[in-house]
Formats: C-alpha cells, structure tokens, sequence
C-alpha cells in the first residue's frame, strides 16, 4: 500500500506531503490544478523516465519520494540483497538537466533495478493505457496476463521453446549458407597438408641436408685436412706423432725405475697415446667414407630447395611450417565433421520445432479457456455498468509462429443485440469506452497483484445513473485494493473514504500547486463546488450532504 508521497520542485508544485489512507482515496479540484502532475510524479515513484522540464522553475532538482508497506516487497528487496524494512521508501531525484538517480531505501541503485522493485507496487491507468486497450497487438498480451502461474510458466517454457528452436534454425542455415566455402576450404586444406605431408619435413632433416650439403660441397678440402691430420699421427716418411709418444712412454719407464715422480706423467701419456690411437681410427674410417661416398649432391639440393619452398609458402620458418600443417589438420577434420554435424543441426532444429509445436498446443488450449472465462466475467460487469446486452468476444486468427505462439488475439465489442460485432478501436461513445476500461480494470484485478490501483478520470465520457455505478463499484475494488482516483465527478468523489483537493494559487508573483486533505465539512464544499453551481447556496450544500451521506 502506498503510504506516503513528498514531492519537492516538480512542475508547479514546490512542496506536497500527501499521507494515504485504505479504501477509497479521492482528488479533486479545478481543471489545470495540478491534479495530473500528481499522476506524473507517482508514474516517475515506478520508473518511468525523468525530463530535466518537469524540475520548477528556479530549482536545481526535483525530489519524489514514496513509501510503501508491503510484505511482499519487503521480500522481494531482501531476496535481492537490497536495504529493506517494514515500510520501504522509494525516491527519484531529478536534475534540471534531466539526470536522475534512483533511490532504495536510501541506497543508489540502478533505473533498471529500480523498476524491476517497484513493479507490481502501483497500477496506473492513464490515457496512454486506454489507447493500448484499443490497439489489437496489446489484446494477447492482456488476455495472457489472466492466466495463473502455472499458465505464466507455460507461457515462459513457450517463449524459451521458441527461441531454442530459432537457434536450433540459424545453426543449420549457417551451415547450408557456407557449404560453398566449406568445401573450397576443404580442397585448399587438403592440397597443402599433403604438399607437406609428400616432403614429410622435419627439423632434424633440414639441419642433416645442411650439414651433408657442407660436406658434399667441401669434400676436396676436407679429404685434404683430414688426411693430413691422419698421416700427423701415423707418420709416412717421418716418425708420426704415435711413434714419438712411443719413445716418450719408453724414456718415462726407464726414468720410472730410478724416480717413481715419473709414474704420473707416464699413465697421463699412455692415455693420450690410446685417445689418439682411436682418434686415428676413426679419421681413418671417415676417409674411406668421404672416399667411397655415393651420395648424389644434386638429390641433397633438389630436397633443401623443396624445403625452401614450403618455408616459402607457409613459412617463414621450418617451425611456422610445422605448425601450419598442425594447424590445418585440425581445421580440415572439423570441417569434414560439419557434414555429419550438418544431419545433427537438421535432426535438432526438427526437434526444438516440435518441441515449440506441443508447448503451443497446450498454451492454445489454456487460451481458450481464459478467453471464455473473460468474456463470461466482463459480460457480468458491463451489466453492473448498465449495459445489460453488451459482450465481447475474443477472436482468434492464425499468425507467424512467435515467442507468444501462432496466434493473434483481438477483443470484439457487441453492444447491444441485434448490432455487430465491433472491434474495440472502432467504439465511436467514450461512455462505453469508460465502462469497458472500467470492466476491463475490475476484471483482471481479480489476477493483478497490485496493492495501489490509480484512476485518472475513468468517468470521463459518462452521465446520468451509470456515474453511480461506477462509483459503487469503485468503491467494491477498494475493499481489496488501495484506490487513487482523481476525478471530476461529485458523485464518484461522495465515495471516498479520503478526500483530497489539488488547487492552484498564486504566492510571492509564483503560481504554485497546493494539495489538502479535506474533513467532512470541507467535503461538503468541494462537492458542493463540483456540483457546477455559480453560487453556492443551502440547496446546493443540502444536495451535496446527500451525496456524501449515499457514498458512505
């Protein structure tokens, strides 16, 4: 329930504090009060969007703040770990150039959160709402909000079934659409890994072919240092280098026998001679093989210049080449997967459409019902409001399957038998009109969760009788919900359990709206002043008691 509103520089209010009762909660006043932008300020306590011109005249910033005392929105804010207590206060704060920050409980947080919160608190039915009654694309939407939870899920369920079935869609289309370049990646893919795969490269054989081709193109010159090195060792005309360590090794043995100083340089030698016996050896066998070589150095340059090739072309390195070929072995098997994974998306999409198909069937089914569960209701309250013939009709036609199924839904008026049935957009009295949103209102507040319902004018368009009628009845919906209304009507506003006049008055050369909660004598006045008499008289005053005395 809405408690309290403070409203600080907005429009031409400079300053209201309003405190709200239970029931029936009434205001009234002349025309271009104000009333409206009480209306205005209590649409910005839910979210709406804040203007920098809505901040008075002069002032830096307008201010409103709310309170409200709900249990359910007490969880609500401790469930998502905001500051919360037994009566919560809602606050916007304006900037004359149009910033705005939101406000819980104190804290700052976030437009988007702050709506979600404040959902649910407050009901208004302005005339922006009348109009979406009136437009067929609102219809589905409004009849879907009748159903309980259990409908609410399935409707949920089918708006995710529709969205995976989508995705399901535009997986195996993406697939179909790059079959082309699929392939031609394919083929490019498949000639070079078995470019690379023919050469079979390796690092090891790269440096090997280097190696070998430094030989092959030094052999002259290695055959001469090595044999050289070789004929060192051995000796052919001169004693060679083993020879010489042979007299070594015998003059230390002979020294060894007179000084045994001589034993270490003597085992020192006799290792070295045996390294270079072996050393000796393997030159030898290095010789005969340089020698008796056949391999062909052309093979050796025609296999570098290969390599030289690939390095080339998906190189610059032999590494990068390597990597490369890695690389496009794993694109290529996941290519070559997509027409397997092609059935798969096909198989899949097939899947999530009848699983769409089926949700959809039972949404449709439920609908049914719902719709004639409305017509039934509204049918009983257009007859309360007088119009004891009047129906609507709920009609349904095929369209494009949508998060909300494959229909469309569009309200029918028939006012009175004999006549046909009428679109709601084409219903030419706005009398009919304010009992239809009236019904509607009455209707799906047996399903609305909304503590607070606010009512701009409903009476607009009526005369006579039926503005008691309405008036009773609004003062039926208040039993179970807290009503706003603001109104013209003397009638309606001899309801109210609390009444409250919107005037305009001129202070200090500034025009500025005030708002005063009225007792039971200064009722008596305003209904007397709505009654539309130039001068108020004791005929007037008698009627207007009358009217209070019947509303309560």
């Amino acid at each position: 329930m809405l408690l309290t509103l403070a409203i600080e520089n907005f429009g031409l209010i400079e300053r209201v504090n309003l405190e709200f009762t239970k029931g029936l909660n009434v205001l009234t006043g002349e025309t271009g009060a104000g009333k409206s932008m009480l209306i205005d300020a209590l649409l910005l306590v839910i979210g709406q969007k804040a203007r920098g011109d809505m901040v008075r005249k002069g002032a830096t910033k307008a201010l409103i703040t709310a309170s409200f005392e709900s249990e359910k929105l007490t969880e609500k804010l401790v469930e998502l770990g905001l500051p919360a207590d037994e009566v919560n206060i809602f606050s916007r704060e304006i900037s004359a150039e149009g910033k705005s920050v939101a406000r819980i409980n104190g804290m700052v947080v976030p437009l988007a959160l702050y709506r979600e919160v404040s959902q649910g608190l407050i009901d208004i039915m302005t005339q922006h709402e009348q109009q979406l009654l009136l437009s067929p694309s609102y219809h589905l939407k409004l009849l879907d909000r009748s159903g309980d939870d259990e409908f609410q899920r399935l409707g949920e369920q089918l708006g995710e079934a529709y969205n995976a079935w989508q995705e399901a869609e535009r997986k195996y289309e993406t697939v179909i659409s790059q079959e082309k370049e699929r392939l031609k990646r394919l083929d490019y893919l498949k000639f070079c890994i078995e470019e690379i795969e023919k050469l079979n490269p390796s690092l090891e054989e790269e440096q090997e072919l280097k190696s070998l081709r430094l030989r092959l193109v030094n052999q002259e010159r290695l055959l001469g240092l090595i044999g050289e090195a070789y004929r060192e060792i051995y000796g052919e005309n001169d004693p060679g280098i083993v020879d010489r360590l042979g007299r070594v090794i015998k003059d230390l043995k002979d020294a060894a026998r007179i000084d045994t100083f001589s034993l270490e340089a003597l085992k020192k030698v006799e290792e070295a001679a045996c390294l270079l016996e072996e050393s000796a050896l393997e030159i030898k066998g290095y010789l005969d093989g340089l020698e008796n070589q056949t391999i062909n150095p052309d093979e050796v340059e025609e296999r570098l210049y290969r390599y030289e090739l690939l390095k080339k072309k998906y190189g610059p390195e032999l590494r990068d080449v390597l990597v490369f070929l890695e690389n496009a072995r794993k694109e290529y098997q996941d290519l070559a997967q997509i027409e397997e994974n092609k059935a798969f998306y096909q198989e899949d999409a097939l899947k999530k459409r009848e699983n769409y198909f089926k949700i959809n069937a039972l949404v449709k089914e439920k609908r049914k019902k719902l719709a004639e569960h409305l017509e039934k209701s509204l049918k009983e309250y257009l007859k309360e409001l007088l119009m004891p013939h009047a129906e609507i009709k709920v009609m349904f036609s095929a369209s494009f399957p949508g998060p909300r199924g494959d229909e469309t839904v569009q309200f029918y008026f028939l006012p009175n038998p004999g006549e046909d049935l009428k679109p709601l957009a084409k219903i030419a009295s706005g009398g009919e009109l304010s009992r239809l949103l009236l019904s509607f209102k009455l209707y799906f507040n047996q399903v609305d969760e909304h503590d607070t319902l606010i009512f701009d004018e409903i009476e607009s368009g009526l005369g006579g009788s039926i503005i008691e009628v309405v008036g009773e009845n609004l003062k039926k919906l208040s039993q179970n919900h807290q009503v706003l209304l603001v109104t013209h009507s003397p009638v309606i506003a001899g309801f109210a359990d609390t009444h409250f006049v919107v005037e305009k008055i001129v202070s200090d050369g500034r025009t500025k709206t005030r708002v005063k909660k009225l007792n039971m004598e200064e009722r008596v006045w305003e209904i007397a002043r709505m009654l539309g008499e130039r001068e108020i008289g004791a005929l007037t005053l008698e009627m207007a008691e009358k009217i209070l005395k019947k509303g309560n």
